[in-house]
C-alpha cells in the first residue's frame, strides 16, 4: 500500500478524504498532486512533502501520522508513476545557479575584451605618434651628421622610434597601470559574503547536530509569505540582508543591494551552530 514513506519521484497520487496537515493547509477529497521528492527531520520526525503543486508538512508523532501512514489508501491512492514526469527542484536550483555562474564569467570575459581593446587602441596611437614624431626628426638630423654611417644613424632612429612609442604608451596607460591592483592580490566580490574563501568555512561543518534543515526547507522559509515575517528579521540581525518578494520571485539581497545567491546563505547558516539552531526552532515552530 503506497504511503508518505515509499512514494517516488514521478508518482501521481489522488486525495480521496480530505485533510488538513500541520501547518493548516486543506488537502480537499478529489485533488491529484504530482510528487517531486520529500525531506525527513529526523529530531522531530517531521515529513516535508514537495508536491509540483504544492508542499505538505506532516509528523510521525501528531494526528497527521494517520496520513503519513495511509492504512487501506485511506487518504490517498496512487493513480500513476512515471519517472518522465519527474521536475526535480534541485535540478532546477542548479540551472539557475549555473545560469547566473555563466552570466558573471560573461560579463569578466567581456570586460577583459574591452581592455585588450583598448591597449590595442593605445599601441597603435602610440606607434603612429612616433612615426609622426621620429621621421621628420630623422629628415631634420641626417645632414647635421653626415659622417654617421646608414647603419648606425638607422639604429639611432629605431631606438628614438621605439623609445618614443614606449613612453607614449606609458603617458597614456600609466593611470590605468597605477590603479591596477597586483595579480597576488585576493578576488573581489560584490558582496564579501559571496566570497568561497570565507563562505565555504569549516567551522561547524562535517558534523551532524540533529538540527539541520534541507536547502528545500530554507528555500520555503524565505519565500513562503507566511514564514518571511519570522525569518526575515533573523537575516537583517544577522547579516543585514532583506527579503523581497515571495514564492518564485523571492530575492534576497545585501546592504549593498547586491543579489545573494539561496544556496550560498543556506550553507552559511548551517556551517555555525547557532544560526543553525534558531532557524531550526523558527521552522519547527511555523510547521507544527
Amino acid at each position: 500500500m503506497v504511503n508518505v514513506w515509499n512514494l517516488k519521484p514521478g508518482a501521481e497520487i489522488r486525495i480521496v478524504k480530505t485533510f488538513r496537515d500541520r501547518g493548516g493547509n486543506e488537502f480537499p477529497e478529489g485533488r491529484v498532486l504530482h510528487f517531486l521528492g520529500r525531506n525527513y527531520l529526523p529530531y522531530h520526525s517531521g515529513h516535508t512533502v514537495y508536491f509540483r503543486e504544492g508542499t505538505m508538512s506532516l509528523c510521525d508523532d501528531d494526528e497527521t501520522r494517520v496520513i503519513v501512514e495511509n492504512r487501506d489508501g485511506e487518504y490517498f491512492v496512487l493513480t500513476k508513476q512515471s519517472d518522465s514526469d519527474y521536475s526535480c527542484g534541485d535540478s532546477e536550483i542548479r540551472a539557475t545557479e549555473e545560469k547566473r555562474t555563466r552570466s558573471s564569467a560573461g560579463g569578466a570575459s567581456a570586460i577583459r575584451r574591452r581592455g585588450q581593446y583598448k591597449t590595442l587602441l593605445v599601441g597603435m596611437l602610440a606607434v603612429s605618434v612616433a612615426f609622426a614624431f621620429t621621421i621628420p626628426l630623422g629628415f631634420w638630423l641626417r645632414p647635421r651628421y653626415p659622417g654617421l654611417s646608414d647603419q648606425l644613424f638607422a639604429a639611432i632612429i629605431v631606438v628614438i622610434l621605439f623609445g618614443v612609442a614606449g613612453c607614449t604608451m606609458r603617458l597614456l596607460l600609466g593611470p590605468l597601470w597605477t590603479g591596477k591592483k597586483p595579480e597576488s592580490a585576493p578576488a573581489r566580490f560584490p558582496d564579501p559574503d559571496m566570497d568561497p574563501a570565507s563562505e565555504w568555512s569549516t567551522n561547524g561543518a562535517g558534523s551532524r547536530t540533529g538540527y539541520e534543515i534541507s536547502f528545500q526547507d530554507f528555500r520555503r522559509l524565505v519565500s513562503d509569505p507566511s514564514c518571511q515575517p519570522v525569518i526575515a528579521p533573523l537575516l537583517r540581525d544577522w547579516y543585514g540582508y532583506e527579503i523581497a518578494g515571495h514564492g518564485p520571485e523571492t530575492v534576497v539581497r545585501s546592504q549593498n543591494g547586491d543579489r545573494v545567491g539561496l544556496l550560498v546563505l543556506h550553507h552559511k547558516i548551517q556551517i555555525d551552530p547557532s544560526k543553525q539552531r534558531t532557524i531550526y526552532d523558527r521552522a519547527m515552530d511555523l510547521w507544527r
